[in-house]
């Protein structure tokens, strides 16, 4: 393998996405634990240090934050989150609903996506007002059984995570994770560290389909109610540093770990294009003999190759992000992007640069 050709064409490939796609933000590449590529692309001041906002690539953090405390006896993964959410938010809906299926998407919530609309809340949203949505909700099907992708899940872990410590899910993050001697993730944080340092600018598309910028103010509040499934800040520098301590047994133990990439393969619920049957509880279940896509998801964690690669997007007005990972060969891609105009770019460039990389 001719290393230097190689690191040459990834940066060729990159630049090609800054030029026709517009890509603007810091991009990581190793192999074997080794950097490759560690720079910023695009906008003048983006580096390696600049902060982004991250977006669901927090689920990845939250999935941690809960597993550090399945480590310590305070929770267990088949616990039903009735026993363990704030006493406000229990009650009869939650009937079987377990911790474990909050962290891989199969409790059958429905999916509460962020919207745009959210930018005109004057203040920051409060755990009632993220939870608000889904205290009512009818399940889509049993859980277990099938997979949908949702932002109450990972809200609803961080309601845990905080009834659990006994502190803010801010506060916990910062404590056991950010701030974790070995770990020192000095300039990640939520929306309590903007004063400290704000990210970068990022741009999204308007109603008229204008570039606009996002206004930073508007940013802290909207972040707010991304709150355990989406408001993370953070550096390329900082995400190298998370890479590395995931392999560090003082922090996960290989048990956790493995626990985390063991994803049961589920039939992927997409009601907007395929058919299903009903139970007698009026739940969706799959048709006998019908073909349904299946998708792997483990603890926090998108699962490729039989759990051999974890990987994880997010965007939120703004910003874009993906990482991926092979956990035995320790490569490893993340692309922290400051664009939203096109929402596939960050990981486009991501999973080109994983093609070549495993080439």
């Amino acid at each position: 393998m001719r290393l230097e050709a190689d690191v040459q064409e990834m940066e060729n490939t990159i630049q090609k996405m800054v030029t026709e796609k517009g890509f603007s933000g810091s991009i990581l590449v190793k192999k074997g634990g080794e950097r490759l590529i560690f720079d910023g692309y695009g906008d003048e001041n983006i580096g390696v240090n600049t902060r982004f906002c991250i977006a669901s690539m927090t689920k990845h953090f939250t999935g941690v934050a809960i597993m550090l405390l399945v480590q310590e006896g305070r929770l267990a993964l088949d616990d039903e989150i009735n026993t363990a959410l704030p006493i406000r938010f229990r009650g009869e809906r939650w009937k079987g609903i377990t911790i474990r299926h909050l962290m891989t998407h199969s409790s059958g919530l429905h999916n509460e996506p962020y919207s745009h609309d959210d930018m005109n809340h004057q203040e920051f949203f409060s755990l009632d007002e993220i939870l608000a949505p889904y205290l009512n909700s009818k399940f889509s099907f049993n859980p277990g059984t099938m997979f949908r992708y949702s932002n109450g899940n990972y809200d609803l872990l961080g309601a845990i995570i905080e009834e659990c410590s006994k502190k803010s899910y801010e506060a916990f993050m910062h404590e056991r994770i950010f701030q974790r001697p070995g770990i020192e993730m000095r300039a990640t944080g939520m929306a309590a560290s903007y004063a400290e340092a704000p990210p970068a600018t990022g741009y999204y598309v308007g109603a008229e389909g204008e570039k606009k910028r996002i206004d930073q103010q508007i940013l802290q509040i909207y972040l707010s109610k991304a709150y355990a499934g989406g408001s993370i800040i953070s550096t390329l520098a900082d995400m190298e540093r998370w890479d590395e301590a995931l392999y560090d047994d003082s922090f996960l133990t290989p048990a956790s770990r493995k626990e985390m990439a063991d994803a049961k393969p589920r039939v992927l619920f997409d009601p907007e294009n395929r058919s299903y049957s009903r139970d007698a509880q009026g739940r969706f279940v799959p048709k006998e003999g019908e073909e349904y896509d299946l998708a792997l998801y483990g603890l926090g964690i998108g699962i490729e190759e039989n759990g051999a690669v974890e990987f994880h997007g997010g965007a939120v007005p703004g910003f874009t992000s993906f990482i991926i990972r092979n956990t035995d060969a320790r490569d490893c891609v993340i692309a922290l992007g400051n664009r939203d105009m096109e929402c596939a770019c960050t990981e486009d460039v991501a999973r080109r640069l994983w093609a070549m990389l495993c080439h």
